[in-house]
């Protein structure tokens, strides 16, 4: 099978791409390498004969048509996308070139290549669960759940979802939607609450939370959330949209004092504690409360569920950091 992937040196596309050494499929990688990308995260597979890079952004539609035409692809992964909520607040302009402009871009060369070449088989467009909005203490959003996004990064996102669907009831293309809740592990961009924690802690600094820290997440395991990917490549139905959860919900200031006491421990830290370097901040703009989503269908529809224990996967994540967390920071600083 031919995969065209947009966005492969992000965290979440680079650890789709690492799921594939093992197999027999080709990938093509279509990355802008904007700031939050790398070729660290896709090295061990950079010179595997199934693999190969393209330098080019979705904003291009002659370089994102030139590519789609020459790979001749099966399944397009769309994981391209400006994903930082505070980025969008100060600057929302390139979440909207990027998120809408660029999906749009990618959809419009997609029709187009299968009106001539006929072999597409699903385009995947990988979406956040930021599209439904802010929940209080109970429930869960589910695929029906209407999209009431709160962040200009949201409704970006929002906004190519609905493109998709348009595309997808419009011109019958063979598009699947799939939200996801809050990503984490290994390769993840240092603007992220995870790996923002770890380098703070390490450097010795004060770590920001904002407003209360009561603000609740859903987190998932990158892993757990390309094998629903890959669930979705081989049962999702055309026209479908599926969410993934890691169920394992978590307020923010719980989150980051574990990872205090993991660090401590890491660190072999007796007589302080890294909790000590917690500093509530100013509350972010139009900050949601909470994140649920039901795996229910998922569960149901595609065999799939989360796999890795969230008290495991955070100790490994901060493990690796520990290891190869410099090597990988300093990607971003060159």
């Amino acid at each position: 099978m031919k995969i065209f992937v947009t966005g492969g040196c992000g965290f979440i596309g680079s650890a789709f791409i690492r799921s594939f050494s093992e197999r027999a499929d080709q990938i093509l990688n279509y990355d802008a390498l904007t700031y939050a990308g790398s070729l660290y995260g896709v090295k061990e597979v950079a010179s595997e004969n199934w693999y190969e890079f393209v330098h080019g952004d979705v904003c291009d539609p002659l370089i994102l048509a030139r590519s789609i035409n020459s790979f001749k692809p099966e399944i397009i992964v769309h994981f391209a996308a400006e994903s930082h909520v505070d980025n969008s607040i100060s600057g929302p302009g390139k979440f909207i070139e990027t998120n809408i402009l660029g999906t749009y871009n990618l959809l419009q060369e997609s029709k187009k290549y299968l009106e001539e070449h006929k072999i597409l088989q699903k385009v995947i467009i990988v979406s956040t669960d930021e599209v439904y909005g802010s929940l209080e203490d109970s429930g869960q959003f589910n695929e029906s759940s209407p999209l009431l996004p709160n962040s200009p990064y949201s409704a970006s996102k929002a906004s190519g979802d609905l493109i998709a669907r348009a595309f997808t009831n419009t011109y019958e293309m063979p598009i699947i939607i799939t939200h996801c809740s809050n990503n984490y592990g290994p390769f993840q961009y240092p603007e992220k609450l995870i790996p923002v924690v770890f380098s703070k802690i390490q450097g010795n600094e004060s770590i920001p939370v904002y407003g209360n820290g009561q603000n609740v997440r859903d987190w998932i395991h990158v892993d757990d959330h390309v094998s629903g990917i890959h669930a979705v490549i081989n049962r999702g139905e055309i026209g479908e949209v599926y969410n993934f959860g890691g169920e394992h919900e978590v307020s923010n200031i719980s989150l980051v004092e574990q990872i205090c006491s993991e660090m401590d421990e890491l660190n072999g830290n007796e007589a302080v504690t890294s909790r000590e370097l917690i500093s509530f901040v100013t509350d972010r703009k139009g900050h949601d409360w909470r994140y649920s989503v039901s795996n229910e269908k998922s569960k149901r529809l595609l065999d799939w569920h989360p796999k890795i224990q969230f008290n495991k996967g955070l100790r490994d994540t901060l493990e690796w950091y520990q290891t190869f967390g410099a090597a990988f920071f300093a990607e971003f600083l060159q």
